[in-house]
């Protein structure tokens, strides 16, 4: 067994480098495909292959090793079509805005930006007082009326840079980041660094593919890698510490990063189930209002009454039982739920339709503002969905194009409004030459 699963790590192994490799020649190292590799690699083959190569997992992954695997070369052959149809269109074009439009969108989300500042800053400043000393990812969640604000100011921050940032002047770009960016480092002082990645991946994301002109000197690349470090950094040094006290818990940490072992322990406890898991994390939790739920689509886990029944959730439920083999820590993954419900031919299907949707959007997006705007929105849930359910990046999908049709109002009623002064300034000077 050890060597068949040797043979199967090779390949796990195999199947992810030249993926990779691909990837970054025909995209670029920053590209989505790319990232979502890294992001696979972080949660899921290095802590697999650590584990084995530790023996810290007693059982045989042979099948959890093989859906990685053809997960990741499904995802690899299914971002292709779009991928490369992208690739030409960025040869001639980065955004279908001229210049003045490009400045006159980012002019006007950098001002509503700045109308949301106060109130994200007093809110951030409040959560980091009320909570500070409290356990690293622990502490009372922001409400829901909080977190709208938040919300917003990450919208107009993503629709700022849908724009060619190379046609913005250098000072609205780092006026931008400050406003968005600092009411976020405080609250993930005390919260989650995800909350400052939902801001920092798409802000690389934009800078990597707007072809700047700025020039970049040694002390100012030292400078703006200083302030990305702090920023990622920064929140880790208020975490808990005990849990890698040893090396012990250090390696049982990295281990059950990763989901995959999770099946086996699905089947071992032979959890019992009516309802599909894919069905519930890609409609059921995208729709934007409160429905109700057959009970089957219910679960009671971490103080939700009647959540939807998402895998991650179900597992979730099953740590109440105070058995601590279960499933703590190991969350879930858009594999499992395809596996679950489809089998081999949903791993396949589902992953290639997973990455021509990504693909799609980023194809759409190099001529159309709208689909920038929600693809920077949803880029770092997507490169969290080898940690999540499958549906994990469409379920805010409604939020966020409710904010770019309310920002896109907002943005016209503003231009209609400063053109009108315009005028009226102009007849106004006329007049007074007349006279």
């Amino acid at each position: 067994m050890t060597v068949l699963l040797s043979v199967f790590s090779l390949t796990l192994l195999i199947c992810f480098a030249l993926s990779l490799a691909l990837s970054i020649r025909l995209f670029g190292i920053a590209s989505t495909p790319s990232l979502f590799l890294y992001s696979l690699a972080l949660f899921q083959v290095i802590p697999v292959l650590y584990g084995l190569y530790t023996g810290y997992y007693q059982y045989d992954l042979t099948r959890q090793i093989n859906m990685l695997s053809v997960g990741i070369v499904a995802f690899t052959i299914g971002y292709l079509p779009f991928g490369l149809a992208r690739r030409r269109l960025l040869k001639k074009t980065v955004s279908g805005l001229s210049p003045k439009e490009s400045r006159t969108v980012f002019k006007a989300a950098l001002y509503f930006s700045l109308l949301l500042f106060p109130i994200t800053a007093t809110l951030a400043v409040q959560f980091f007082l009320s909570r500070r000393g409290g356990q690293y990812g622990l502490t009372e969640p922001i409400s829901s009326l909080e977190q709208l604000f938040f919300y917003a100011a990450l919208s107009f921050f993503c629709l700022a840079l849908s724009v060619n940032l190379k046609h913005i002047p250098l000072k609205w770009i780092l006026l931008l980041v400050a406003i968005v960016l600092l009411p976020r480092l405080l609250v993930s002082l005390v919260y989650s660094r995800i909350f400052i990645f939902l801001a920092l991946v798409p802000l690389l994301y934009s800078l990597y593919f707007s072809r700047l002109n700025y020039k970049l000197s040694p002390s100012k690349a030292t400078v703006a890698f200083g302030v990305l470090a702090l920023f990622v950094i920064l929140p880790a040094l208020t975490r808990d510490t005990s849990i890698v006290a040893s090396q012990q818990r250090f390696e049982a940490l990295v281990m059950n990063g990763s989901s995959i072992p999770i099946l086996e322990k699905y089947e071992q406890y032979d959890i019992q189930r009516n309802q599909s898991y894919v069905f519930a994390s890609v409609i059921l939790k995208a729709i934007p209002f409160s429905i109700p739920l057959p009970e089957n689509y219910r679960v009671n886990v971490w103080g939700i009454e009647g959540a939807v029944a998402t895998l991650d959730r179900v597992l979730s439920s099953y740590e109440n039982q105070a058995r601590e083999d279960l499933f703590y820590g190991t969350g879930s993954n858009y594999l499992h739920e395809l596996y679950i419900d489809f089998g081999w031919l949903g791993v396949i299907v589902g992953s290639i339709l997973v990455a021509l949707v990504a693909s799609y959007m980023e194809y759409k997006g190099v001529q159309s503002l709208f689909f920038r705007f929600i693809w920077l929105s949803v880029l770092t849930s997507f490169l969290f969905l080898p940690r999540s359910n499958v549906g994990y990046f469409v379920e805010k999908l409604p939020l966020y194009i409710a904010f770019y049709l309310l920002a896109w109002f907002a943005i016209k009623l503003l231009k209609e409004s400063t053109e009108a002064t315009k005028t009226t300034y102009a007849k106004t000077q006329s007049n007074h030459n007349l006279q």
